[in-house]
């Protein structure tokens, strides 16, 4: 069985070498299949950029109508840009399930797929309005296609968010005012402080706005693990970023920026392809570019995050006073959800969204 390189060290620090090596295992298949189907959704999207144009004259012919066509056309760009990507999530999810036997519902990937399609099909109809309109006044200012990146991006988040936050239940009485009490102590007041559970074997916790709505969402798997005064360092943590909401739109400038710069070359590669910039056809070379301004944002994108999340850390350490729970949250969540707690400087710096476990404990134990 592989072992982790570092699992003495681990095992001093109280995370399970076995687990932690299960981990890393889980790890290396996750990031080298994520990183194919990065590469297949950029593959499609860049052949189809040769035959998209004829692809929307086939569908306009059918349908006769304009805005109709354009509506389908980017439909169908979209799905077959981004099939690969439901497709992965599911591979991987099967994965974790087999590694660590932690949840019992596991959907099919007819539905999964599904669930993104209409999701899609929700947040779309604006690419049709971008290039399906006669008369566009984007078509001689090369900056509407950045900015119009970024505010489909908005929309895109806000609807998924949305999607993913259905079929919730607020947290009993006595969690509620354990949460309220630890507030305090941060200056927030009580009304504000909003709790959800969610019917989930996987022990997880976060925070997150939706909208102009916030809430710190616990999964039952969480609740059922954790001793009381741990749960105090999880409602710590997550009421730390509750106290520093505002930060969290620093997170939204290399997502949106990156992809909406690299949308600028669009007319340069448009241009290889023999189509123009304003074309219906230029859409899956649009898709293509976003998705590279995307990954070359990650390492900003993440080093924010891990920022954000030291920072929890810090005040949940200082409102609990409890670095031995601290501790002991650290490697029962590492271990039990399978993440790697000492992955390599080269990944950590490009897909770390948290400071690594082993960096987390000594936090603790200074």
């Amino acid at each position: 069985m592989l072992e982790h390189p570092q699992a003495a060290e681990l095992s001093d620090l109280g995370f399970n070498p076995t687990k932690q090596a299960l981990a890393l295992r889980f790890r290396r298949f996750s990031t080298a299949l994520l990183l194919v189907g990065a590469f297949l959704s950029l593959l499609s999207a860049l052949s189809l950029g040769f035959v998209s144009r004829y692809i929307y004259q086939a569908i306009l012919s059918g349908t006769g109508h304009h805005w109709l066509g354009a509506l389908l056309y980017t439909y169908l760009i979209l799905v077959l840009v981004r099939w690969p990507l439901p497709v992965v999530g599911w591979i991987c999810g099967r994965r974790w399930q087999r590694l660590a036997a932690a949840s019992k519902k596991n959907p099919s990937l007819f539905r999964l797929f599904v669930k993104y399609l209409v999701l899609t099909l929700i947040a779309i109809p604006s690419f049709a309005l971008l290039y399906g309109l006669e008369s566009e006044p984007w078509r001689r200012v090369s900056w509407w296609n950045p900015i119009y990146y970024a505010a489909f991006m908005a929309l895109f988040d806000c609807l998924f968010s949305m999607g993913t936050t259905s079929r919730l239940k607020k947290a009993d009485k006595a969690i509620q005012e354990r949460a309220a009490e630890l507030g305090k102590k941060l200056k927030l007041k009580p009304k504000h402080i909003r709790l959800r559970i969610i019917d989930s074997a996987n022990a997880q916790a976060a925070y997150a706005v939706i909208s102009f709505w916030d809430a710190i969402f616990l999964t039952t798997g969480l609740l059922s693990q954790l001793a009381p005064e741990e749960l105090d360092v999880v409602l710590g943590h997550e009421l730390g970023h509750e106290k520093t909401a505002w930060a969290l739109g620093l997170i939204l400038g290399p997502r949106y920026l990156g992809p909406s710069l690299m949308v600028l070359l669009l007319e340069q590669l448009a241009a290889v392809y023999g189509v123009e910039r304003t074309e219906i056809a230029a859409l899956p070379l649009f898709l293509a570019l976003a998705d590279v301004g995307l990954f070359l944002a990650k390492p900003f994108e993440n080093a924010i995050r891990r920022w954000l999340e030291r920072w929890a850390d810090r005040l949940a350490l200082r409102i609990t006073g409890d670095p031995e729970a601290f501790v002991r949250v650290i490697t029962k969540l590492y271990d039990g959800n399978l993440v790697d707690a000492a992955p390599g400087k080269v990944w950590q710096l490009v897909f770390g969204t948290h400071p690594t476990g082993l960096e987390r404990v000594k936090l603790a134990c200074r």
